[in-house]
């Protein structure tokens, strides 16, 4: 649960020059960056062109942001006054959707500073916004929210209530990934059920919470967060259960993940378990542990929960605790006191602001409806010579665009020319290289290699000669390889099209029948571009190779992805592979590509073919 940051993704967009909205996103940008320094350039420039071009929707957006930022910061005063302006401001545009999600991060404050009433009231004014507007993942998170508030306040009835209409929201809405969100929910409606002592139902709804199974590879802090709650309710069904081992594991592991308001609950849970056994020194030195961790992250909360506990493990030291607990409790009263009357406060100086806005806003309407009451007749009659003038003015403004644009398309048409050229002209170098003059040096090696010369002191000058040809040929290798890159990096196409390309290319070319199925479909986006061009060079070699060794008539080409791995399946109807080709150039080059992906490459050749079975991580 947490308040709303970001505008919908249509108001997110380039903008061709600096305006309060380019501005506004940098700040964005620079808040979730941590930057605060770049936040509040930013933040105050988009302000300024915001004003300056008097747009409201604009300045309420810079508002947002300032909310945001002080949310971050845990300044829930100055979040709130910000997010209230920003609200009015919505109210004022009509813009509903803005206004709800601006009531939501009120209530999510004022949940915060345990202003439960407020928070209930603000959180129903957002939900009537927003229920006609059908936006089915803010109303989640209203729901969600004041299930929160209704449990803590006691009322369990109602939060069941609302945490059942958040998961029915959640289910029509588009939240990604909805398995964790919904694992989370799930997890409240189970902490629910633990208060108000049904523990099976509870139960029941951890244990559905875990099934989500890839919980625990993505979003481990909450799998581990889910699995003590279940463990804890287990125990407090049957005090028997034998779940000391498995507390002290998730303990170990919020240790491992330095999450400490995790580690603050399992000591108290373990804390609780140990003294149940009468074992008080293992449970004096949880709920101590506990205390010293809540206490160096100002969590008063589970200050008091680790006093009460320390109570009635050490009864002789009882009354030194409670006189603890007090003081510590009457300082979180003081301090809710005083962030409850800023907000008194704020909300009466907004409320103030208001109204002299609104009158001021009068006034001045009855000031200039006279003084334009007064210009429209004087104004009239030079307006109409104006437009004769304005009209003649853009008749010649359009011709003179006409032309700009004819211009402009004639320069396309000969940069693309330009383009085509010069990638035809790498296209042709890099194949040089490579085919001829590398494939030459090769051989030439390969003759000096077996030349035998008996003098010790010339063969070792002659193998010096052979290394430093090897390496001559790496580095034309290496021109040849980054040409051809820059070919496939300038290219407009996307890689699937490319693929297709290459195979419409090959069919032609060597005459054969060429499938390709990429199944299930891959987000080619998430791939580094270092994978894709290695893959597409690999498909080369192995259609080149099928045409000049295999005497095949058809290829069958299959690419899948699971998780973080890309396969491949490269399989033809040729003769497979004779003997002396195991070590062929062809296959050695695929070899060495997979290798340098770091990936593994499985060679199977029988009379029905060659069989290439390639897996590679996909940010190699």
């Amino acid at each position: 649960m947490g308040a709303f940051h970001q505008r919908s993704a249509q108001q997110q967009q380039t903008y061709p020059q600096p305006t309060a909205a380019y501005f506004s996103e940098k700040a964005m940008r620079a808040l979730k960056q941590k930057d605060s320094l770049k936040f509040r350039c930013y933040n105050t420039q988009a302000m300024h062109l915001a004003i300056l071009a008097k747009d409201s929707l604009a300045i309420a957006d810079v508002l947002w942001n300032n909310g945001a930022f002080y949310l971050n910061y845990k300044k829930y005063d100055s979040a709130y006054f910000q997010y209230q302006r920003s609200q009015h401001l919505y109210q004022k545009l009509q813009h509903h959707y803005y206004e709800a999600k601006m009531l939501y991060n009120m209530a999510y404050i004022k949940s915060k500073i345990r202003d439960y009433a407020g928070s209930e009231y603000l959180a129903y004014r957002a939900i009537s916004k927003l229920e006609p507007l059908q936006k089915h993942k803010t109303l989640y998170h209203c729901f969600n929210l004041l299930g929160v508030i209704y449990e803590e306040m006691g009322q369990y009835t109602q939060a069941l209530q609302c945490l059942q209409q958040a998961k029915k929201h959640l289910k029509a809405s588009s939240l990604a990934p909805q398995y964790r969100y919904l694992a989370g929910l799930e997890n409240n409606l189970g902490i629910l059920y633990q208060k108000s002592n049904r523990l099976p139902k509870a139960i029941e709804y951890f244990q559905r919470a875990l099934r989500h199974d890839r919980l625990i590879k993505k979003h481990l802090i909450l799998y581990i967060k889910i699995n003590d709650n279940l463990l804890y309710t287990q125990w407090l069904q049957n005090k028997d259960s034998a779940i000391q081992k498995p507390l002290e594991h998730m303990l170990f592991l919020r240790d491992s993940l330095n999450h400490q308001p995790g580690q603050i609950t399992s000591h108290l849970h373990l804390a609780q378990y140990f003294l149940y056994h009468a074992d008080t020194l293992q449970a004096q030195w949880h709920a101590k542990e506990a205390l010293r961790l809540a206490q160096a992250t100002t969590l008063n909360r589970e200050v008091l929960r680790a006093y009460q506990l320390l109570s009635a493990i050490e009864p002789a030291r009882a009354s030194a605790y409670f006189k603890d607990y007090a003081a510590v409790q009457a300082q979180l009263a003081k301090q809710e006191r005083k962030v409850k009357n800023n907000f008194a406060r704020i909300q009466y100086e907004t409320e103030t602001f208001i109204a002299q806005n609104k009158k001021l806003t009068d006034q001045n309407g009855y000031l200039w409806s006279g003084i334009a009451a007064s210009t429209v007749i004087v104004g009239l009659g030079y307006a109409i010579n104006r437009q004769r003038q304005k009209n003649k003015k853009l008749y010649y403004e359009n011709e003179t665009h006409k032309a700009q644009e004819k211009i402009h398309r004639l320069q396309l048409a000969k940069m693309k020319d330009w383009n085509r050229a010069k990638n035809q002209e790498r296209q042709r170098i890099a194949a040089d290289l490579h085919d001829g003059i590398l494939s030459k040096l090769f051989g030439l090696r390969l003759q000096w290699g077996f030349l035998s010369i008996p003098n010790s002191e010339v063969h070792n000058l002659h193998q010096q000669h052979l290394s430093t040809l090897q390496a001559i040929e790496k580095e034309i290798k290496a021109v040849s390889y980054d040409l051809q890159s820059e070919i496939l990096q300038e290219h407009k196409w996307s890689f699937p099209q490319l693929l297709q390309q290459l195979i419409t290319t090959k069919e032609d070319t060597y005459r054969l029948s060429i499938v390709l199925t990429i199944h299930p479909p891959i987000e080619w986006t998430n791939i580094s571009s270092t994978v894709k061009m290695n893959l597409y060079r690999i498909l080369e070699e192995a259609l080149k190779n099928a045409y000049q060794h295999a005497q095949c008539t058809g290829v069958r080409i299959q690419l899948s992805q699971q998780h973080e791995q890309l396969f491949l399946n490269f399989q033809d109807n040729g003769v497979g592979l004779q003997s002396n080709e195991q070590q062929g150039l062809g296959l050695q080059n695929i070899k060495s590509r997979v290798q340098q992906l770091q990936g593994e490459l499985a060679i199977h050749s029988s009379e029905a073919g060659l069989h290439l079975h390639l897996q590679i991580p996909i940010n190699s």
